[in-house]
């Protein structure tokens, strides 16, 4: 079976007529695609057909032409901005159609110089394999993260390889120092996308780059962190209590807890604690009152309860005041409370009224 097409010099076959146009699209790459698709069905049932660029699938080596017609099947697969060698995006029939290329790349290689669409999808295809075989991923220069990390997905999960692996090895990019490095361009990658790539940053190398004030030269996504992710940061931050907490903003509430019960200092200072206290107002409240009650105290120490904002003195108040009796048992615990009471008194804040009260609750004599 021969497909009846005019022959050209240095040209693929190319169809006698083209009755059909996509804006924007190469249409003779459409027509690419479809004839190597409807050849290499024709060959897997048994049809013996004359091997050329668009049938090349009976033959051990390429037929002439087929890088050039590869090259047009890459470009009227993806959408390009103008004569950039990277997509930036996808259409529905994107990955049949890269897969396709990539069946006859793995088969037939490529010959001469690798530039333009058509060597990046023979970069591509390269770090997948390299994902696959678990070995150093490499990432092609013309790679960049934005406009393939989609693309790498997708063809990866199409041939059996999990996106968490995919994700896993491209975290672990390093530069020339060994740091952790991000694939350049990821915070323009769109929200769902993001958001499944940082959520697969693995912990140790989210360490690597923290403890290196590296931040992959990008900002971290902090509220798309594993769970994992963050047991490991708080770890970190109680391992060096005098370095800056960062993401509080997005700092999950269990996480919150077992930072906030620390309540040794360590903070960088009364701002760390309002971020807190703004976010976790009765995390803050419980262990400001076990702070208080657990001698000894430092007034001026760095911690919860000397950075208790004036809308939440009152209802800090309020707690100890139901818990007077018992404050008064312990005379350093007495003591404790009533310098927090003064401080607050003399401060003149919105509490300082109920504050006051206090002071007189644990100086009073009992009856």
């Amino acid at each position: 079976m021969e497909l009846a097409v005019p022959r050209f010099i240095n040209t693929p076959p190319l169809p006698r007529v083209l009755r059909f146009e996509v804006p924007g699209r190469p249409t003779e790459g459409l027509w690419y695609i479809a004839c190597l698709s409807l050849s290499e069905r024709l060959a897997a049932s048994g049809h013996a057909l004359l091997t050329s660029a668009l049938s090349p699938w009976a033959s051990d080596t390429a037929p002439p032409m087929l890088d050039e017609a590869l090259a047009r099947l890459v470009q009227a697969a993806l959408p390009y901005p103008g004569d950039h060698d990277a997509p930036v995006g996808l259409f529905d029939f994107s990955v049949d159609a890269l897969l396709l290329a990539g069946r006859l790349i793995r088969r037939f290689g490529v010959s001469g110089r690798r530039a333009g669409p058509l060597g990046w999808l023979v970069a591509l295809f390269d770090l997948i394999t390299q994902i696959k075989h678990g070995t150093t991923a490499t990432w092609h220069g013309r790679l960049s993260c934005d406009a393939d990390l989609q693309v790498i997905l997708d063809l990866s999960e199409r041939e059996g390889l999990p996106a968490e692996i995919v994700l896993d090895a491209l975290w672990r990019r390093s530069d020339p120092g060994g740091h952790p490095v991000l694939p350049p361009a990821i915070e323009k990658l769109s929200e769902p996308l993001a958001e499944r790539a940082w959520r697969h940053l693995p912990p140790d190398v989210l360490l690597s780059a923290y403890a290196n004030s590296l931040h992959f030269g990008t900002n971290i996504e902090w509220a798309w962190l594993s769970p994992a992710a963050w047991d490991a940061v708080v770890d970190w931050w109680r391992k060096h209590p005098h370095e800056t907490l960062h993401g509080l903003e997005d700092l999950p509430e269990e996480h919150a807890r077992t930072l906030i019960a620390r309540r040794h200092g360590g903070f960088d200072g009364p701002a760390t604690w309002r971020a807190f206290w703004l976010r976790f107002p009765d995390l803050c409240r419980e262990s400001a009152f076990i702070e208080l009650s657990s001698p000894p105290w430092e007034p001026l120490r760095d911690g919860v309860a000397c950075s208790v904002p004036e809308a939440e003195v009152a209802p800090l108040v309020a707690q100890l005041q139901a818990s007077v009796a018992k404050l008064r048992d312990n005379e350093t615990v007495r003591l404790n409370v009533l310098r927090w009471a003064h401080l607050q008194t003399s401060a003149r804040g919105a509490g300082w009224r109920a504050a006051f009260g206090l002071m007189g609750a644990l100086t009073c004599a009992v009856p």
